[in-house]
């Protein structure tokens, strides 16, 4: 398991509650002066510049024991080790990392705003006004419901089995139910519970269909035309019903999951399609599309009540006894007693006599047509009531020559590993070996490694340039607050960089025709300036701008003269970038004094294109220090057995080939599953004797995984 550690932008805590449990006098003072310090906005505390602690520890050690010492100042300081413990007051700057149980100042913050808001605004009636309101102390009546399509199954409100606590006991008139998945009565009692209260609980483990319950009571409320709001803990259960729901009601839901921008549009997909469909619509067509759906509907309940009630009386048949002469027994009782009794008088033919249902039915024919199937059978008469293996469970063609390409490559994967040379993984534990998701987590880790050793490699073999190696070693010396000035200067050019090739993605797929030596034309810049505010390029007075009035009639965006505000705004913004591309790019230059810096060409957009180059370098180069290095022999010997690991940071062609042996030995462990395949349809052929399994197991044994034979054959 691996902790990932990230800095929130949060006010700096300072925690002091071990001295307030042994009753520091010093404490209040401390406490004081160090707030003064972490209030101060000029002062942000990182652990990674030592002068912005300095003084709140150093200060603890004066002020909490006067006996106390400040570790960095002691002339046995060393750099990340800690002290031994004693009895008196030692702080060091090390870094520590602790664990505690998360605060419920967010749970008070939400009642102080739910507070503040009921004593400015009135409290909404419904459900708002029943979350503030003392409860009556009883449950409302419950009235009655009657739903289409199950008053012919006896359904109405009181189906639980309780009576209601008041009101009418009569049923009004039948009620539509507008479920699109199939449901059962549980859904129904949520519905008529919801009708004659304000709430209800409804509990189940994972999977037992509430996300499929929730789709078909929203669409029931929707179809009556209510709104509903659906909340939840996380994302991915709404993400879940949402998909539940049919495609026509999905697209009149709003579902703000990741972003409120894309809650927005799609409120406004939702709202399009209903204005769309609204502007089309002919009243008296819908109207009379709906009377027709009316009528269809209660065709199909009538139908459902006629299915009902033919249902009920095949139910009732098999309920009622049967004549004393037969013993009174109930239709299955009957069944029952046939059953067990048949071995008794199964010896004893029927009589023959003139009833028409004794005479022979088998004509000649039929009698030609059975010799004529037994002819046909032949010896594979054998299998007629013979125990076959379900189609299942035994492999098609096409995956039986997979299963012979794999053994083929286990084979040859055997011979290549004999080689001592290759490096060994560690042996999996007995737990892991009899877990597969367990064993199949540690070959995904090494196969992971195997990608981290490759990635590693490739990055430390750009790390001979020059320029790179530079990098390389001035992050390490950063890593000890050891860097040289001029990495400080590279540093912020590096943001500047970064913002430049950040504005310049805007310009991606734009073209704009403007030459170099116009970066310097005054005129020809407030001229643009004028056009991006929607004036004139040039005033009435403005005399002697003849080349600026030339350089901007050949202005063009796209192929074509800008004709909007908002084109000349763009036009503005690439003149302006080029101009900061400039000025970046001076300084960029200074550099090569002090670092062997790449240099940035004088043009603007040539620079701009190798910025893109420069930030990658930095970036691989930050990764490596930070992130590759640092934790590539960890990662060796957390997957190889015995395996030397010093070296293997500065060598990468070792890297490679310890990546190359993760691939083999991993793909071989996986292709063990083709052995066991094969025993396992060996043992499932060995079954029976029948000819059939006699060569299925002949095959398996002889040309299963035989490198003479090819895959097509095996097919």
């Amino acid at each position: 398991m691996a902790l990932r550690i990230r800095p929130r932008d949060i006010p700096t805590l300072l925690e002091t509650d071990i001295f307030v449990a042994m009753e520091n006098p010093g404490l209040p003072a401390y406490e004081k002066a160090a707030r003064t310090i972490l209030d101060n906005t000029d002062n942000h505390v990182t652990p990674f510049e030592e002068a912005s602690f300095e003084q709140i520890l150093s200060g603890a050690a004066g002020t909490l024991d006067r006996q106390a010492r400040y570790w960095p100042r002691e002339s046995a300081y060393q750099e990340g080790v800690v002290p031994e413990a004693s009895e008196q007051l030692t702080i060091t700057d090390t870094w520590v990392i602790f664990a505690r149980r998360k605060g419920t100042n967010f749970l008070v913050d939400d009642v102080r705003r739910l507070k503040e808001k009921v004593a400015s605004e009135e409290v909404p009636e419904g459900a708002p006004m029943a979350l503030v309101e003392t409860p009556a102390g009883q449950a409302p009546p419950r009235q009655n419901q009657t739903w289409r399509g199950m008053s012919s199954t006896g359904f109405s409100s009181g189906w639980s089995g309780g009576e209601s606590t008041g009101g009418s006991s009569s049923q009004g008139a039948a009620r539509e139910l507008f479920f699109p998945k199939p449901f059962n009565l549980e859904q129904i009692q949520i519905i008529d519970r919801l009708e004659n209260s304000d709430g209800v609980v409804v509990q189940g483990p994972p999977g037992t269909g509430k996300t499929h319950t929730i789709a078909n009571v929203i669409c029931h409320y929707l179809a009556e035309g209510k709104r509903v709001l659906v909340t939840s803990k996380g994302e991915s259960a709404l993400a879940v019903l949402r998909d539940m729901l049919p495609a026509a009601v999905r697209e009149l839901t709003v579902s703000l999951l990741t972003s409120e921008r894309d809650g927005f549009e799609q409120l406004e997909r939702g709202v399009t399609k209903i204005t769309t469909e609204v502007s089309t619509l002919n009243p008296q067509d819908v109207r009379r599309q709906i009377d027709r759906l009316h009528s269809r509907i209660g065709q199909l309940h009538q139908g459902i009540a006629e299915v009902d009630r033919e249902l009920a009386s095949w139910a009732k048949k098999n309920m009622d006894e049967a004549p004393g002469s037969l013993g009174g027994l109930k239709p299955a009782d009957m069944a029952k007693a046939v059953l067990e009794q048949t071995s008794a008088h199964e010896w004893f033919p029927d009589p023959l006599d003139s009833r028409p249902d004794h005479e022979v039915t088998v004509s000649d024919a039929d009698m030609a047509a059975l010799a004529k199937a037994r002819q046909m059978a032949g010896d594979d008469i054998v299998y007629l009531k013979a125990p076959l293996p379900s189609v299942e469970s035994v492999p098609s063609g096409s995956q039986m020559a997979d299963l012979h390409r794999q053994l083929l490559e286990y084979q040859k994967l055997n011979r290549t590993l004999d080689d001592k040379s290759i490096e060994s993984l560690k042996a999996p534990s007995r737990e892991d070996l009899a877990n597969p998701e367990r064993l199949d987590c540690l070959l995904e880790y090494a196969e992971r490694t195997a990608g981290l050793l490759r990635d590693a490699a490739a990055t430390r073999r750009k790390l001979s340039d020059p320029w790179v190696a530079w990098l390389k070693t001035e992050y390490e010396k950063e890593n000890r607050y050891a860097a040289s000035p001029a990495f400080s200067v590279v540093q912020k050019g590096r943001a500047e960089l970064d913002r430049l090739a950040t504005a310049r993605k805007q310009f991606i797929g734009v073209a704009i025709e403007w030459l170099d030596e116009w970066d310097h034309d005054k005129y020809l810049l407030d001229a643009v300036r004028n056009g991006a505010a929607g004036k004139s390029a040039f005033s009435m007075l403005s005399l002697g701008r003849k080349t600026a009035k030339q350089r901007l009639k050949t202005i063009r965006l796209n192929g074509q003269s800008p004709s909007s505000p908002e084109d000349w705004r763009r036009i503005e913004i690439h003149a302006v970038l080029r101009k900061q591309t400039r000025i970046v790019v001076a300084g960029w230059n200074a550099l090569r004094a002090d670092c062997p810096s790449p240099l940035l060409p004088a043009a603007p957009a040539e620079a701009l294109r190798m910025t893109e180059e420069i930030l990658g370098q930095m970036a691989m180069v930050e990764r490596w220090v930070s992130e590759l290095a640092p934790n590539l022999e960890r990662e060796v010997k957390a997957v190889f057995a015995d395996v030397r690991t010093d070296g293997v940071v500065d060598d990468p062609d070792r890297m490679e080939r310890l990546a190359t042996a993760i691939d083999l030995r991993v793909r071989r462990k996986r292709l063990e599953n083709a052995k066991l395949w094969a025993s396992h349809l060996t043992g499932l052929f060995k079954q029976s004797t029948l000819p059939v399994f006699a060569a299925a197991i002949k095959q398996l044994e002889c040309d299963l995984g035989n490198s003479e034979c090819n895959g097509q054959s095996i097919e």
